[in-house]
């Protein structure tokens, strides 16, 4: 290896041989399980220098060269990006002092020391404690444990280079005197994706949710997408396909998932007998060759989000060769007879209905997967102008949907095979139930989870992504949106109850007691969801890159549920897509905004007379009930936004640190909330940015009783007895479409506002 250098109009080559040299250094072990030893003792001061004496250092041993091909990095480094300051330390054992960051994590800590020269400390990583104050660590195979000696020359600074940790806590032992709060920091490891989604709710719950599972998945990406941070660091394909979507709508994936699909391939090329990959990438014989279905779709499912959400038709052509090897290996196991795939190892992984284990065989699932490749294929192929591949993947799906029923289904129940939430989501999902069969299905479906379950769900990791936009789709995004807020087992908020600050392994388990990891994406696909049923950001059918976007959260849906805002954003490669809306119930004027993004409050009569309430910063509860969060509230909030609002009819208020006077709590996604008085105020508004060279069509739902419904946008009328009213700029058309009117709108921001109690 080598490295050519210009230096004054001459190039230099500096190349690696045995004149190099080298010496035992501090680092004595580094592992990303065990963890780094550095004796500090060992440091070669002034090595870095001109002059150094390293007569006593040993010549380089030449080494084969790496094979394989070298090319550029395509994903983002790997970086440190957030630092915590411990929320406490305590003593649970005589010389063990445990600190608690308050926020599990991916990385490792820095500490600051002064002592005795080979003064030997240790720190064990941990993500939950016992009772007694001491930390659970819960994995044998992943001991976590880093060992710093001191050289004994004053305040030493020092973080481990070569490991990365999954935790929360951290066990001391061997510190010279008693650590205090400003002892050890944790930092914050993951690749540096682009962040590009944002979403804030007036449920305080949902926006922990949006936390955890924000900080899971960032935890678990480090230039692949991993299960966990602490016990495997692996590239499951199905943890990585579950939260794909999840991923894609919070930050840029672009690059990453260039990156993974090449990943995925490499492997394919590597192991490959039948087009098989394996359940991880990379593969190090962990999991199993071929991989199980529902894992080895990240394949097919990512390479066409890629397309879906980005527009990008160079990664369809580069891969298309692969994905068919992949699913022609799928094709050659089914059965010959159905067609149907049966082989399966994990199924509806860690479902509470299996009641036996995370793992669940199921044909069906597997099933699913392969009929929702075949036709994810032919779509491709039709696109690609392959004519004879799209005929041939389209005819092996014709062949799965037809014998779906007469294999899975029973009439007499309505019950795909035991009936369990999972077979009978995903069989509506893909539209296989028959027609005269299809309000039994959902019957048996609302009546299992309603009644049977108390309004819980008992899916896994399969069933689960698919749960929730099902319900919207079946009409039930009210029950979505309970099963969404629970705090009871099994559900998101129970693990908040536990004390999350990740998504778990498992849905089970409590503060003490952990049924696996505590940092694990594989649950993080309803954030999906959020963006576009709650916020109501879509894109139109058989459009890509977000160039026609459709405005429509399910208001009608959510009507009974206390929903009142949402505000939420995404950065596309066309630009800013911006959705927030108000539903009034009687609580005042008032709005939520994500950080970045602008906050419009418009009276439809009178002027804003008071600011009832301003924050920025971390905010929770609903509009009407707003509260501050001490831990993270510019001080200033209420005196800035008086500044742009009082006596004013209309106002805009940016919810960035620049207007507020400074960052409130670095680190955290922030936002706005403010409530005001002294006039009157829309039944529902509706904030929007539609980027450049896009268009929209936005749907404002009938809450109000007037039999003439007025809506306008900026003040303007745009809707009026019962027909469009024509000459706002912006404004296409608009029409009426049941329970909504529509209006095409094209670039540009706007604010529409229905009237009317």
């Amino acid at each position: 290896r080598q490295i050519n250098a210009e230096y004054g109009g001459a190039r230099i080559i500096i190349s690696t041989s045995t004149q190099w040299k080298g010496i035992q250094g501090p680092v004595l072990q580094d592992d990303i399980y065990i963890g780094e030893t550095y004796d500090a003792t060992l440091e070669s001061e002034g090595w870095d220098l001109p002059g150094y004496d390293d007569s006593k250092w040993n010549s380089a041993t030449l080494v084969k060269v790496p094979t394989g091909v070298l090319s550029s990095q395509l994903v983002q480094q790997v970086e440190q990006l957030d630092v915590y300051t411990p929320v406490s330390v305590s003593q649970p054992t005589d010389g063990v002092y445990v600190f608690d960051f308050g926020q599990n994590l991916a990385g490792y800590c820095r500490l600051k020391v002064s002592g005795p020269r080979g003064t030997k400390i240790s720190l064990q990583h941990a993500e939950i404690l016992y009772p007694d104050g001491n930390i659970h660590h819960l994995y044998p195979n992943s001991p976590e444990i880093d060992v710093y000696v001191l050289k004994g020359n004053g305040l030493e600074v020092w973080s481990p280079r070569f490991t990365y940790h999954g935790f929360r806590y951290v066990a001391v032992t061997g510190w010279p005197g008693v650590p205090d709060l400003d002892s050890l920091e944790s930092i914050f490891v993951h690749t540096a994706l682009p962040e590009t989604g944002e979403i804030v709710f007036s449920n305080a719950l949902l926006n922990q949710i949006q936390h955890i599972t924000r900080f899971a998945s960032l935890s678990n990406y480090m230039n692949i997408p991993t299960d966990c941070p602490q016990r495997e660091r692996r590239g499951w394909l199905g943890d990585a396909q579950l939260s794909a979507e999840t991923t894609i709508h919070n930050w840029d994936m672009s690059a990453a998932y260039t990156k993974f699909l090449t990943d995925i391939n490499d492997e394919q090329i590597y192991d490959n007998s039948n087009g098989e990959v394996p359940d991880c990438v990379p593969w190090y014989d962990h999991g199993g060759i071929p991989a199980d279905p529902a894992w080895g779709c990240a394949y097919t499912l990512i390479w066409h989000w890629m397309y879906e959400y980005y527009g990008d038709t160079r990664i369809l052509a580069q891969h298309y060769t692969g994905v068919k090897n992949y699913i022609d290996g799928l094709t050659s196991i089914t059965n010959k007879t159905t067609g149907l795939l049966t082989f399966s190892r994990y199924g509806d992984w860690c479902a509470v209905a299996a009641n036996q284990g995370c793992a669940y065989a199921s044909a069906l699932v597997s099933s699913f997967y392969y009929l929702m490749q075949l036709e994810i294929f032919s779509d491709v192929a039709t696109l690609l102008n392959n004519t004879a591949d799209a005929i041939k993947y389209k005819n092996l799906a014709t062949q799965v949907r037809t014998v779906w029923n007469a294999n899975f289904y029973h009439p007499s129940t309505h019950t795909y095979e035991e009936g369990f939430q999972t077979k009978q989501i995903l069989s509506l999902w893909e539209n296989l139930v028959d027609s005269s069969q299809t309000s039994g299905v959902i019957a048996y479906l609302i009546d299992d989870i309603v009644n049977q379950h108390n309004s819980h769900l008992t899916t896994g990791i399969v069933g689960t992504k698919y749960l929730f936009p099902v319900l919207t789709r079946i009409g039930r995004t009210d029950l979505a949106y309970t099963i969404a807020t629970q705090t009871t087992y099994p559900s998101y908020g129970w693990m908040l109850q536990g004390g999350a600050t990740t998504l778990w392994e498992s849905w089970q388990g409590d503060r003490y007691n952990a049924y696996g990891s505590r940092n694990h994406i594989m649950f993080g696909s309803q954030s999906d969801w959020y963006f576009k049923v709650l916020a109501g950001i879509n894109q139109q059918p058989q459009t890509v890159g977000f160039s026609d976007i459709i405005f429509k959260p399910d208001i009608i849906g959510l009507q009974k549920t206390d929903l009142t805002n949402v505000a939420a954003s995404i950065r596309t490669h066309r630009g800013l897509i911006f959705s927030s809306w108000t539903r009034n119930t009687g609580q005042g004027l008032c709005g939520i905004a994500t950080e970045g993004t602008p906050l419009t409050l418009r009276c439809v009569g009178g002027t804003i007379s008071k600011i009832t309430f301003a924050s920025y910063g971390l905010p929770e509860g609903t509009c009407g009930a707003f509260q501050i969060n001490p831990q993270c509230n510019a001080k200033d909030s209420v005196t800035k936004v008086e500044s742009a609002c009082l006596g004013k009819t209309s106002c805009t208020v940016t919810a960035d640190n620049t207007f507020f006077g400074g960052d409130p709590c670095y680190g955290q996604v922030k936002r706005l909330y403010v409530a005001v008085a002294g006039c009157d105020y829309s039944a529902f508004s509706h904030a929007v940015t539609v980027p450049v060279n896009s268009r929209a069509s936005l749907y404002i739902p009938k809450l109000v009783t007037a039999t003439d419904i007025v809506i306008l946008e900026s003040g303007s009328t745009v809707w009026s007895n019962g027909r469009f009213i024509p000459g706002v700029s912006g404004v296409r058309s608009g029409r009426d479409v049941g329970d909504s009117i529509l209006f095409e709108i094209g670039s540009g921001s706007y604010h529409f506002e229905l009237l009317g109690k």
